[in-house]
């Protein structure tokens, strides 16, 4: 399945990610916004992914590890994926 994030440009346009922030993303998907938003946080910013469907957060983990695979420690540090409900 492929994935093709929705408003890309304008959801990061609109959020403006700087590097050191904490950000959430509750509906985590299959982490089209999140690598983007990821590699804005950089290198000190931690990304919160939250999904209810565990698919969708095995393809988003593959996603962003796959971007960012010369940076493993900063994928095992500043990226958490959580199954569960954003509520």
């Amino acid at each position: 399945m492929i994935h093709i994030p929705v408003l890309l440009h304008e959801v990061i346009k609109f959020l403006e990610p700087k590097p050191g922030e904490f950000i959430i993303d509750g509906t985590v998907g299959g982490g089209g916004h999140s690598a983007e938003i990821f590699e804005k946080i950089l290198p000190n910013g931690i990304l919160l992914g939250i999904d209810w469907d565990r698919e969708f957060l095995e393809i988003a983990n593959e996603k962003i590890s796959a971007k960012f695979k010369n940076q493993k420690s900063k994928i095992k540090n500043n990226l958490i994926l959580i199954h569960g409900n954003y509520a």
